[in-house]
């Protein structure tokens, strides 16, 4: 009896495999048919990613995007990105968090009922994270933010060109007591001038605003401690005690002083003093102050202060 029944049920248990065999190889048929294009408008962190959906063999796009790997074939498992809108035709998207000077292997897909179709492979190589006098730039992400992670130091303009080609008798881009010590440890002190011109930051970065700088003291938990958080920790870029100091999103504030209207410099150690984009034109600008005594992020009015020069920390232009 037992053995019939194993002559019985074998067949159907093979018949049901089978069946769901067949009924598999049916549904791929029905993938959708993607192609991938060449990207474009490729930087350190982001480029131009394009796509089309050929076919859906008549079950609907649910989703459609692109997906990268820095070595092999990627998929969905890898890093990717979703595609706003569905259904056939061509698509693009900017993908905005890619590793700077890498190798990337990029494809377009499609999903149906059916399953995910992938195009092609393309390679694209995001630029190398440099500003244009050459120095490497460091980079944090901050909530939804990336920032620099380090004071400014660039000698020219992102086209090249350098800071003294604007003339006249003030130097727009200085370092601390000319030391380059100083500058190697704090970056740069520039004249508003300099950034009112709007090319200071590198390529794809940009002059942080207020409301820049509002959103990643509110992610930091406020105005009140921010400050805090945003500092490099112990004595070393900073005078004794630094208040609050943690440095727990790798920001990296450093107390890189100032350059007053009495020609001098001081208060390094002290304070950090930020260009803010918003308010240069003004006769007297505002800028984002970091105190050693302090953890609150505060503002400052320059013409209280008497500043003439301060440090930049770019924002990336996503």
């Amino acid at each position: 009896m037992k053995r019939k029944k194993i002559t019985i049920v074998l067949p159907a248990i093979v018949l049901g495999v089978c069946m769901v065999i067949c009924g598999c190889n049916r549904m791929d048929r029905y993938i959708p048919v993607v192609e991938t294009f060449d990207p474009d408008s490729v930087l350190y962190f982001s480029a131009m990613f394009h796509g089309l959906v050929k076919d859906d063999h008549g079950y609907a796009i649910e989703g459609r995007g692109f997906c990268w790997s820095t070595s092999g074939v990627p998929t969905l498992s890898d890093s990717y990105i979703t595609a706003e809108g569905a259904g056939l035709g061509p698509f693009s998207m900017m993908a905005r968090t890619l590793p700077p000077n890498s190798r990337l292997y990029v494809r377009a897909w499609a999903t149906n009922k059916a399953g995910t179709g992938y195009g092609s492979t393309m390679i694209v190589t995001t630029k190398l994270n440099a500003d244009a006098s050459g120095n490497i730039i460091r980079a944090v992400r901050i909530g939804n933010q990336i920032w620099m992670a380090e004071n400014l130091a660039v000698d020219r303009f992102s086209n090249g060109d350098p800071l003294t080609s604007l003339g006249g008798p003030v130097d727009p881009g200085l370092f601390y007591n000319h030391d380059s010590a100083n500058l190697k440890n704090y970056g740069r002190l520039y004249h508003a001038f300099t950034v009112q011109t709007g090319r200071i930051c590198p390529d794809g970065w940009r002059m942080p605003t207020f409301d820049d700088w509002d959103e990643l003291s509110d992610f930091l938990g406020g105005h009140q401690v921010a400050g805090g958080k945003l500092k490099e920790t112990d004595t070393t870029y900073w005078q004794y005690k630094n208040v609050g100091a943690t440095n727990e999103v790798g920001f990296g504030a450093r107390g890189g002083g100032k350059y007053g209207p009495s020609v001098t410099f001081n208060e390094l150690k002290a304070v950090g003093y930020f260009w803010v984009l918003d308010t240069v034109p003004e006769a007297h600008p505002m800028v984002q102050q970091l105190i050693y005594n302090s953890e609150v992020l505060l503002r400052a009015n320059t013409g209280v202060v008497g500043l003439n020069a301060a440090s930049i920390r770019c924002i990336l232009d996503i």
